[in-house]
């Protein structure tokens, strides 16, 4: 709630000490009308910030470790770490509101901070391993790949801390959770088939192989046809 009203401290002093419940308002009066102060600013925080760690950035890594789309990889990447600075700067300019956030000695607010710098790297990282174009798992594209999932980790934590460190109410909290659940399970299922038709591939290729090399084999036992040359016999002569 915000508002604003006067007092006349005069009221408040005297022999008599505290004044009594009959007269505690005496010498106060509103000025308006109360308003209920709905923060914009704090939604679209958390609706940022969380379409980016629950849903934008796991499907980014499922475009580029499941299905192999590099372009959408990039193109979801880019969109979804534009989302995720809008909403840190939101969370910048909120947190001059507020002592216990004008700091930044709060775990929520630290984390954030270390996760975004995290994502910096992330992107310097990526860019240069795109820019090779190289398929071949490098150990940077490894480390971009472990890196990156460690950062989608602590930050689907991170909201959960954001939603307390907020006061949200159980509404919010709860379908945060039921999202990052059925994310979670979307993407272990991605994985799980990935892996599945991973080593369907590897037994049709060594099928293959065997086949081919059988194949082979059998051809160098079976002997060749013996080669035979046809020679013209010449027309029996006539008899006189």
């Amino acid at each position: 709630m915000v508002g604003g009203f006067t007092m006349d401290m005069i009221q408040a002093t005297g022999a008599g000490g505290v004044p009594g419940p009959a007269s505690a308002m005496s010498g106060a009066a509103s000025i308006g009308s109360a308003q209920l102060n709905f923060n914009y600013f704090k939604l679209f925080h958390a609706l940022f910030m969380s379409s980016v760690f629950v849903f934008l950035y796991p499907l980014g890594i499922i475009c580029a470790r499941v299905f192999g789309w590099v372009r959408f990889h990039v193109i979801k990447m880019i969109f979804a770490t534009i989302l995720a600075f809008t909403g840190f700067f939101l969370a910048v300019y909120m947190s001059t509101w507020y002592n216990k956030s004008r700091y930044w000695n709060t775990p929520h607010q630290i984390i954030g901070l270390l996760v975004m710098i995290a994502i910096v790297v992330q992107i310097v990282m990526g860019f240069m391993h795109h820019r090779q174009r190289s398929e071949e798992r490098t150990p940077k594209v490894r480390a971009h790949s472990w890196i990156g999932q460690g950062v989608l980790l602590v930050g689907i934590i991170n909201g959960g801390i954001g939603f307390n460190f907020a006061g949200a109410s159980r509404t919010p909290i709860i379908l945060y959770s039921l999202s990052v659940i059925a994310m979670a399970l979307f993407y272990s299922l991605m994985f799980y088939f990935k892996s599945c038709w991973n080593r369907h591939k590897k037994t049709l290729s060594e099928i293959a192989e065997e086949d081919e090399y059988n194949a082979h084999y059998l051809s160098d036992m079976v002997p060749a046809p013996p080669q035979t040359t046809y020679q013209p016999q010449e027309p029996p002569r006539p008899y006189h």
